[in-house]
């Protein structure tokens, strides 16, 4: 009896050690919760704020007619002929290529194109990856209507995960003034994103040209209300 009470005993002091460790893990794990829930909280506080900031500064100091800043967010330009658009520095002279920077790295199912004014040009899409390499999301011939406004829809069967793409204009065999309205990435649920950056080869009226090499104007901002226009699908 006594052996069992002395080696009950022993085993209690042999855990005893223990047991501020565990206090002080406990502890320390309920700290960095709370810490990474405030940390959170600030990040979604900090990105509404700068989307407001980003309106507020939209209303306050609006973009040049045909500016980078004019195919972000979402497609507001109804008729197809007014200058809430990117244009290019000039029609049927050379490739442009603009570039658009999303919020989310997503996998995406597809990508629509809000073209306006001279519609069919885009002839490339592709995507960045998580280390920088293009990927070909899709080329061919824009299957858009000619005209003043058309939203090509592509399809998008590469795995790849991003967060930028690229989109290719083969200017000079779609004449007229190859515009962009904006560009949405859809991931595979189908929830849109709207570009929050862009860049670009050229823009009208800027006395820019970043034609034959990687360079080009860079710009990011916010934009306004949905509008919808005529589209074609197509896939890789």
């Amino acid at each position: 009896m006594d052996s069992e009470i002395r080696e009950t005993e022993s085993r209690r002091l042999s855990l005893s050690w223990l047991r501020p460790l565990l206090r002080f893990k406990l502890s320390t794990l309920m700290w960095l919760t709370v810490l990474i829930g405030i940390g959170l909280a600030w990040r979604h506080d900090r990105q509404q704020m700068d989307k407001r900031l980003a309106r507020i500064e939209k209303l306050m100091f609006p973009p040049e007619p045909w500016a980078i800043q004019r195919c972000l967010g979402k497609p507001d330009e109804p008729t197809g002929m007014g200058s809430n658009a990117w244009c290019p520095a000039s029609p049927d002279t050379a490739p442009e290529w603009l570039t658009l920077k999303y919020d989310k790295r997503v996998r995406p199912s597809s990508i629509l194109i809000y073209e306006t004014y001279a519609t069919g040009a885009v002839n490339k899409v592709t995507g960045f990856d998580s280390r920088g390499n293009e990927v070909v999301l899709w080329t061919g011939k824009d299957p858009t209507p000619t005209g003043a406004l058309g939203t090509l829809r592509i399809a998008v069967k590469k795995t790849i995960k991003t967060d930028r793409i690229k989109i290719y204009l083969d200017c000079p065999n779609a004449s007229g003034w190859n515009c962009i309205d904006a560009v949405a990435l859809l991931d595979r649920f189908g929830r849109k994103q709207w570009a929050v950056d862009a860049e670009a080869s050229s823009v009208y009226n800027s006395g820019y040209s970043g034609y034959g090499g990687g360079g080009g104007l860079f710009i990011g901002g916010m934009s306004g209300n949905a509008i919808g226009g005529s589209g074609q699908s197509i896939g890789p």
